[in-house]
């Protein structure tokens, strides 16, 4: 895109070498999302789902649990690694459905330890609630005649959240994390780095937005060289 939109300005005699060019936000993001990397909560979450969904009979048992237990839900959702946002739905919809998938478990006699367990639980609630922060944002992001000036705001927007959450949760308090809320952590220093790891790296991969000052020009009314739209994918 950016090569022909040169292309067109050299035919129409534009000069393109104020041309301000940024990489996808929408993505810019989604690379910052992966910085929080719980390994042991996503791959015994993933291993789970997949002792579940991939043998048509421990399917069919797990929904009649789901059944007689009156779930909210009637499934398990699967986890795509190439979109992160799935990976919040799947960890929300696998905490809600925690007492049934336990109980299957036990029916099958395949207990698994982690799933009763004070400290998994607790990264467990926090996995839930940053990844739904990072999946809302996610979704403000995209959508139709989303201009760069606007998205930027929103990223602006969130990483003093981050940092308010982080001094938050130094405290031990969970007010923004009512997953990892409700098992009582005796510490929430360990959830804290991880908000400051994300905001090192919203500040990290958004740093060439930040020191851009044309970046001001965009939120003016458009002119003639100035009305193009950022386009995402």
């Amino acid at each position: 895109m950016v090569s022909l939109l040169k292309k067109e300005m050299d035919a129409r005699g534009i000069r393109h070498d104020k041309l301000v060019i940024f990489h996808c936000i929408v993505h810019q993001q989604s690379l910052c999302a992966k910085s929080v990397k719980f390994d042991h909560v996503v791959s015994v979450v993933t291993d789970c789902i997949n002792f579940i969904k991939k043998r048509d009979l421990n399917n069919r048992i797990f929904k009649q649990v789901l059944k007689d237990f009156h779930a909210d839900y009637d499934d398990l959702l699967s986890f795509c690694a190439v979109h992160w946002t799935s990976c919040g739905n799947m960890l929300g919809r696998f905490h809600s459905l925690l007492p049934e998938i336990i109980e299957f478990r036990n029916l099958k006699k395949f207990p698994l330890p982690e799933l009763e367990e004070e400290k998994w639980l607790c990264d467990l609630g926090f996995m839930v609630d940053i990844t739904k922060h990072l999946n809302d944002l996610n979704v403000r992001l995209q959508g139709p005649d989303q201009l760069l000036h606007l998205m930027f705001s929103k990223i602006k927007s969130f990483t003093p959240m981050l940092s308010f959450w982080e001094n938050q949760l130094k405290d031990n308090d969970c007010t923004h994390f009512p997953t990892l809320k409700k098992y009582n952590p005796t510490s929430c220093a360990q959830y804290a780095l991880e908000c400051a790891g994300l905001l090192e790296s919203f500040n990290a991969r958004f740093h060439d937005i930040k020191s851009k000052h044309q970046i001001k020009s965009i939120s003016k009314a458009p002119t003639r060289t100035q009305n193009y739209k950022v386009m995402t994918p």
